[in-house]
């Protein structure tokens, strides 16, 4: 019990200055909660792109955000068919596992993302039917940021509905951290 007390003795202070951090930038809770309404995409997912990538206006197109983060396959090719590879893992390894770990989050939230999800497992297996998710993730993530808008205005959706944390359902209050980012817990 000490040790857990010491622990988060040692927490307290670092969330503070994150906290702080967060508030010296200029627009960054405001872009946080735009990219928090993605299914799957939670503050911690939020805020490191948001640090990891600066300004997403700097990527011409989502394909380019894709080859920067390495969730591309490798291509070989010498006067033939193009041959696939295994994945580029050019760029953040960190922003690549949390691409593929909020993707794994976003097929227990959304259905088109389950659905896409179901579709590559029958060819590719598990473990690799997670990719296509984690590009269509990051594709959201492009246009959410780059529009300024809402997940569900960007991609013409009715209002999602938010689901208990507790009972994962709904639920006549669901918990606050659904609809946006809270830091004063």
């Amino acid at each position: 019990w000490q040790m857990i007390q010491e622990i988060n003795g040692h927490i307290k202070p670092v969330e503070q200055m994150i906290r702080e951090a967060i508030q010296s930038r200029e627009g960054l809770l405001e872009q946080a909660n735009l990219l928090a309404t993605i299914p799957g995409v939670g503050a911690i997912t939020a805020l490191s792109f948001i640090v990891e990538l600066g300004n997403v206006e700097r990527f011409a197109s989502p394909k380019k955000l894709y080859s920067y983060l390495g969730i591309v396959p490798a291509v070989f090719q010498s006067s033939g068919p193009a041959q696939g590879g295994k994945l580029t893992k050019e760029g953040s390894n960190w922003l690549r596992w949390l691409s593929v770990e909020a993707a794994w989050a976003a097929i227990r939230g959304s259905i088109f993302h389950r659905r896409l999800f179901e579709r590559h497992r029958r060819k590719l297996g598990q473990t690799r039917a997670i990719l296509p998710v984690a590009r269509a993730l990051i594709y959201a993530i492009y246009q959410v940021w780059r529009r300024g808008e809402p997940y569900e205005t960007v991609f013409g959706l009715p209002p999602a509905k938010k689901m208990c944390r507790k009972c994962f359902a709904d639920c006549a209050r669901p918990s606050e951290s659904w609809t946006k980012l809270c830091w004063e817990r």
